[in-house]
């Protein structure tokens, strides 16, 4: 039997495998639709555990949680993101034939090296090696974008952030990277206009 989620995810045929494996994963990424808040990336945000990172701005993670039943309370109310991430667990299995089954755990193994299953009975283990993961420095915002080669980012997100906060340069010690955010242009979704940003290496 094929294993879940192995290097030739979604990749059913020869002619597949070799366009990304020999030619489209080296490349950066440019998403040119997503609902980043800039400010978090702006100010290279730490995120305090997984339930912030996987479902404090994911309305579609919302939407399917509502959808199982789910009080809004561990929705988008005030319970701890432990709590609310526990609830996630409770409908991810429900997800199962809808693209958030795999996103969820893409989400967990590119990132955190979890190949386990997430449901209720794993969800604690689960959230507490990820949290710790998060400690580290390569896991903030920014962080993450240069782990995964993202070269340019148009959001549709909030925009909870100054404009001047957004147009700052960021460097680190070593002056390696920055984000260069370029006004606001619109993307692909006709008569909306949002925050163009791009990550330098």
């Amino acid at each position: 039997m094929k294993q879940f989620l192995d290097d030739d995810f979604v990749l059913n045929n020869e002619t597949a495998r070799h366009l990304y494996h020999e030619h489209a994963k080296s490349l950066p990424i440019i998403d040119y639709h997503c609902h980043l808040d800039p400010g978090v990336i702006a100010r290279d945000h730490r995120f305090d555990n997984l339930g912030e990172l996987l479902l404090a701005e994911d309305h579609y993670k919302w939407r399917a949680m509502r959808a199982n039943g789910i009080d809004e309370k561990y929705v988008t109310g005030d319970a701890s993101f432990k709590e609310k991430f526990l609830k996630w667990a409770e409908t991810v299995p429900y997800t199962m034939r809808n693209p958030l089954y795999h996103w969820t755990h893409l989400e967990l193994q590119r990132t955190f090296g979890v190949d386990k299953l997430l449901k209720p009975e794993t969800a604690e283990e689960i959230y507490d090696l990820c949290t710790e993961k998060l400690r580290s420095p390569e896991f903030s915002a920014r962080g993450l974008m240069k782990r995964f080669n993202v070269e340019t980012v148009c959001t549709f997100g909030g925009f909870r952030c100054r404009r001047q906060e957004l147009h700052r340069s960021h460097r680190g010690p070593s002056q390696t990277s920055r984000l260069l955010c370029l006004g606001r242009l619109q993307t692909f979704r006709p008569r909306i206009r949002r925050v163009f940003c791009r990550g330098l290496h």
